[in-house]
């Protein structure tokens, strides 16, 4: 495991490596902060003996090691996802050895406050996770179903674990529906993103509503010309409650362009934007957040001379384009976006650079 704090101004106060398992494969998959400056990183440990758990780690603000706390399974740490509430709780999503979500939570302290898990006859995997102001916990996904293939599935759990309500939605088509990404307001109201299978027009992005109490709002899907595929692979709150996801669409079979689309709390789009980088290859939003009246969308962006880029975009808050920022390393190489954080003061944007001779961790600054 990898954690490093850097400063705003770009300083390394402290880095952090964990191994658990004997040079065996270890990795993050996810990681959050909490009101206090502490930070929990979750991910995959990879045993010699091939057996595989998930580990949690809380280290302080000054990098030390609180604890560590192992979630036995031999598939957790896949589709790892992590979320503190504003006690310093903090909740982990993983996947079981049975295709089940599991949801854990964990006392500041680490003790393990209670275990929840989705089980349906098929294949159930978790994407996303949030939390409101109340400490209710929701998770998103995609569950299999003998007749309507995938469904997005959403859940709500109460902080000391009831769950409140569970919520299935399956397209218009009846195919392969999957939930990427979730947002929740302070109150309790959940939007969803990813992506259905379309009756003629191939799999298109869309995103989903729901009331505090789970009641359906609304489904907006976005769709390109042609049976080709769209998606969206990420969604984030606006500061007016509108919210803006990102991913991409297909204008057609050799072409996969950044989508971009601002809703407002109806359902209506107030914008749709799509990026083409400069070579016409693939690109691909997914990350997305709102900062000063702007949104920033990070994600990759494959170049004719360079390989895959780390992408980052800005548009105004009514969609004008203000700038495409491309990361490359020596090399047509591979260059993947990890992470996003906009503050007032810079854009943040974590990822990695990858060589002949070595994977650099790497995380950018810019101004806003």
């Amino acid at each position: 495991y990898l954690t490093v704090r850097y400063t705003p101004t770009g300083k390394r106060p402290w880095l952090r490596t964990l191994e658990f398992s004997l040079h065996a494969f270890d990795s993050v998959a996810d990681a959050a902060s909490d009101r206090r400056g502490n930070v929990i990183v979750a991910g995959e440990v990879n045993y010699p003996s091939l057996s595989q758990e998930e580990a949690i780690v809380k280290y302080g603000p000054g990098g030390k090691r609180t604890w560590t706390r192992y979630y036995d399974d031999p598939h957790a740490g896949q589709g790892t996802q992590v979320a503190t509430d504003a006690s310093g709780d903090i909740y982990v999503s993983t996947s079981t050895s049975s295709n089940d979500i599991a949801l854990i939570k964990y006392s500041p302290s680490g003790a393990r406050r209670w275990v929840r898990t989705y089980a349906q006859p098929g294949d159930d995997q978790p994407t996303g996770l949030a939390t409101d102001a109340a400490g209710n916990v929701y998770l998103t996904g995609f569950s299999f179903s003998t007749t309507s293939q995938y469904d997005i599935v959403t859940l709500k759990y109460a902080p000391n674990g009831h769950r409140r309500w569970v919520r299935r939605w399956d397209g218009p088509a009846s195919g392969d529906d999957l939930g990427y990404g979730i947002a929740v307001t302070p109150a309790g109201v959940v939007y969803v993103a990813g992506r259905s299978t379309g009756i003629s027009s191939g799999a298109d992005a869309v995103v989903l509503k729901y009331s505090t109490k789970g009641a359906f709002a609304w489904a907006r899907s976005f769709s390109s010309t042609g049976a080709f595929n769209d998606a969206f692979n990420a969604i984030a709150l606006l500061g007016n409650g509108d919210v803006a996801a990102t991913g991409f669409t297909s204008p057609s079979a050799m072409q996969q362009d950044v989508l971009v689309a601002r809703l407002s709390p109806t359902g209506h789009t107030r914008w749709r934007r799509t990026y083409d980088g400069p070579d016409g290859l693939a690109d691909q939003g997914l990350f997305v957040a709102g900062g000063q009246g702007a949104v920033y969308v990070v994600g990759i962006s494959d170049g004719a001379t360079t390989g895959t880029d780390m992408l980052t975009l800005k548009y105004s808050g009514t969609g004008h384009f203000h700038w495409a920022r491309r990361h490359t390393s020596a090399g047509a190489n591979a260059d993947f976006s990890s992470g996003l954080i906009v503050t007032g003061g810079g854009v943040y944007v974590a990822g990695s650079e990858t060589s002949a001779v070595a994977d650099v961790a790497t995380l950018l600054k810019y101004k806003p």
